[in-house]
């Protein structure tokens, strides 16, 4: 292998480092700002959720939360591709209304 071989190789080398720090990078970017999701969230109280306990509320915001977002622990957590993301099971609003029915009926008898 020549001189010239070894520089071209180098080269390609770096391009490739380059290329994955900056795709680590934005990924990093792509971190959840959680004042603006604290925002969303209480913006989606207010127009969908106003009549809503704050209990089956909170059931409702987990659920959202759970379908937008990937990782482990809040703290590594990252918000899913477009793509990923997929409408609420129809089991899922089923138990929302369920779980707002035994609410209601708490507050009756409460």
């Amino acid at each position: 292998m020549n001189d010239e071989e070894k520089a071209r190789l180098e080269k390609r080398r770096m391009t490739k480092e380059i290329k994955k720090k900056r795709k680590a990078d934005e990924l990093d970017r792509k971190g959840i700002d959680y004042e603006r999701l604290t925002e969303f969230f209480f913006d989606l109280c207010l127009s969908w959720c106003q009549f809503l306990d704050v209990e089956t509320f909170l059931f409702f915001i987990n659920g959202v939360f759970l379908n937008i977002t990937k990782g482990n622990h809040i703290n590594v957590s990252r918000f899913k591709e477009n793509s990923e993301i997929e409408v609420l099971s129809i089991e899922f609003i089923n138990h929302l209304l369920a779980y707002r029915q035994i609410c209601a009926e708490r507050v009756g008898n409460g």
